[in-house]
C-alpha cells in the first residue's frame, strides 16, 4: 500500500539521478505494461497513480495530490539534498515519458471520463505537450463528441485541457487542440449552447486566444439561442464575457 512512498521518497531525496534512473526507473519502464499503467491511474483508491503524478506535476502542485503527511515523509531532512527539487524531477521524469504518453494516447477516452485518470492524462499532456496526444484527444472528441462533452468528467477534462493550452508559451505557434475542437463544435453551435456542460467547453474556447475571435462572432450570431438558455450556468458566464 505504501510502496509508492518509498519510491517517491528516493526520487525526492537522492541527488544522484543517474543512478536512480539506471537502478530504479529504467527497470520499471522495461517491466511495466501499458495495461498496468492504465489500471494504476484509474484505480479508485487514487494511490497507485501517485508515482505518475509525482513525475509529471510541477513541484509547487504537490499539495493538490499528496496529503500533508505524505509530503512530510518524502521531504528530505535538512542537509540531505542539495539539488533543486524541480531540477531533480526534470532529470528523472523522462524515463517513463514514453510509457505514460503511450498509455494516454491509447486510452484517451476512458481516461478523459475517469476522475482519477483524467488528472494523470492532463498532467502528462501539460508536462510534455505531445502533439500525438493532442491529436488523440481531438480524435476522441470527434468520434465520441456528445459522449465526452456531456459527460460530467469528460467535459471538465476537455475544458481543463483548453485552459492548459491557453497558458502555454507556444500555444499560438503549434495549436492543435483549441482550433480542432472549435472546428468540430462550430457546425452545431445551437445544440452545444443549450447543453450546460458543452457550453462550458464553448466558454473555454471563447477565452482561448487562438479561437476567441471566431467563437465570439459565432456566439453573437446565436444571440437568440443564448437568451433562450440564459438560466444555464455556463451561458450566464458566456453572456458576461460577450
Amino acid at each position: 500500500e505504501y510502496g509508492y512512498l518509498t519510491i517517491i521518497t528516493a526520487l525526492n531525496v537522492v541527488d544522484d539521478t543517474v543512478t536512480l534512473k539506471k537502478s530504479l526507473l529504467s527497470e520499471l519502464a522495461k517491466e511495466i505494461t501499458e495495461e498496468e499503467i492504465f489500471a494504476s491511474v484509474t484505480d479508485p483508491s487514487g494511490i497507485c497513480r501517485k508515482l505518475y503524478l509525482y513525475l509529471t506535476i510541477p513541484y509547487e502542485h504537490m499539495r493538490r495530490y499528496f496529503s500533508k503527511d505524505e509530503i512530510e515523509l518524502m521531504t528530505p531532512v535538512k542537509g540531505t539534498s542539495k539539488k533543486d527539487p524541480e531540477m531533480r524531477k526534470n532529470e528523472i521524469n523522462g524515463v517513463l515519458k514514453e510509457n505514460l504518453e503511450s498509455c494516454c494516447i491509447e486510452n484517451v477516452v476512458q481516461l478523459a471520463k475517469d476522475k482519477k485518470g483524467s488528472d494523470v492524462l492532463l498532467n502528462v499532456l501539460n508536462r510534455w505537450w505531445n502533439v500525438d496526444l493532442c491529436k488523440a484527444i481531438t480524435n476522441a472528441v470527434e468520434s465520441e463528441m456528445q459522449n465526452i462533452l456531456e459527460h460530467p468528467t469528460g467535459q471538465v477534462t476537455i475544458k481543463r485541457a483548453l485552459v492548459l493550452d491557453k497558458e502555454r508559451k507556444d500555444s499560438e505557434k503549434d495549436n492543435v487542440l483549441a482550433d480542432t475542437i472549435w472546428k468540430l463544435m462550430k457546425p452545431d453551435m445551437k445544440k452545444w449552447i443549450s447543453i450546460n456542460r458543452c457550453a462550458f467547453v464553448l466558454n473555454a474556447l471563447l477565452e482561448h486566444p487562438c479561437t476567441s475571435k471566431d467563437v465570439k462572432q459565432s456566439l453573437k450570431e446565436n444571440e437568440t439561442v443564448l437568451k433562450e438558455n440564459k438560466e444555464l450556468a455556463a451561458v450566464k458566464i458566456i453572456m458576461k464575457v460577450l
